[in-house]
């Protein structure tokens, strides 16, 4: 079990140096955390809040092979995260469940479009498959998502892949890193950086629940894993861009997760200006308890 009071000794003393430390306490953060740990670099890992309180509890919590990759031809790139999302169920089988999909058809070409890529998703994932996809009739859809919209619908094509629970994975690595040696503390906030000749050699850092005097601590290598700039400081930016601020675009949400989403079926519907471009917005219950 990890303690926290015992990995605030480990950094009491201030004049030490670390190989890696790391800002930001998400899964970037923690993943970083847990590969330097695991090869035996010494590494302090700094939340100033919660493990996971960030982008890393509001993922869509999927955990899926990439369909639309396969439409655009990148079958690499879909073969790679189906082994991965294998490896994961694997891994953390508590975490990681079924979770099948429903396509909607509405023209006459989608029933066999979408049924032929699915059965070739269902091929690229092999023994790793969460179940093999099945084209639906309209009766069949209706039952399973009664809220779907009914003019013109001519049936649908029921596919499988994985949902899991974001914020107890990261949890659950952070568990792993601090066996493996490293020191991974929460509500802890670092203020700043040390530079020197304009090179990043430290963090000036402090208890964020209590009213102690920040410290400085001394390290070969910083990385920042803190999410979004819009939710830091634009020191922290000039600090790491040297003054000129990266520029963000954000991109539209294209899919949720929702525990008010009737039934244990997710829902991917392709707009029809979208249809031959498979740009899927999808719409998962959330269940896992």
């Amino acid at each position: 079990m990890m303690n926290r009071e015992e990995m605030l000794e480990r950094i009491a003393d201030a004049g030490q140096k670390w190989d890696f430390i790391v800002i930001g306490g998400g899964a970037t953060g923690v993943g970083v955390a847990l590969e330097a740990a695991s090869r035996g670099y010494r590494i302090v890992l700094l939340e100033q809040n919660d493990f996971a309180s960030g982008t890393s509890s509001r993922s869509t919590k999927l955990i899926h092979g990439g369909v639309r990759y396969l439409q655009q031809g990148n079958v690499a790139l879909v073969l790679e995260a189906l082994k991965e999302r294998g490896i994961l169920r694997r891994n953390a089988p508590h975490l990681v469940h079924d979770l099948p999909f429903i396509v909607p058809t509405y023209d006459w070409w989608e029933g066999p479009f979408y049924g032929i890529g699915l059965k070739l998703y269902d091929m690229l994932a092999g023994k790793e498959g969460f179940g093999p996809s099945k084209i639906l009739s309209k009766e069949e859809t209706l039952e399973k998502i009664p809220t779907v919209e009914t003019d013109g619908l001519r049936g649908g094509v029921i596919y499988h892949d994985g949902q899991f629970d974001d914020s107890r994975l990261v949890v659950n690595l952070v568990q792993t890193a601090a066996e493996q040696g490293g020191t991974l503390i929460n509500y802890f906030e670092a203020e700043k950086l040390i530079k020197k000749n304009g090179l990043v050699g430290g963090v000036i850092a402090r208890e964020a629940s209590s009213a102690t005097e920040s410290a400085g601590w001394m390290t070969l290598g910083c990385c920042r894993s803190c999410g979004p700039v819009r939710g830091f400081t634009l020191s922290w930016t000039d600090l790491f861009c040297r003054g000129k601020p990266p520029s963000w675009c954000p991109t539209p949400t294209t899919a949720g997760c929702s525990s008010r989403f009737p039934g244990t079926t997710g829902f991917l519907w392709v707009p029809p200006t979208r249809r031959w471009r498979m740009c899927p917005w999808s719409l998962c219950p959330w269940t896992m308890k």
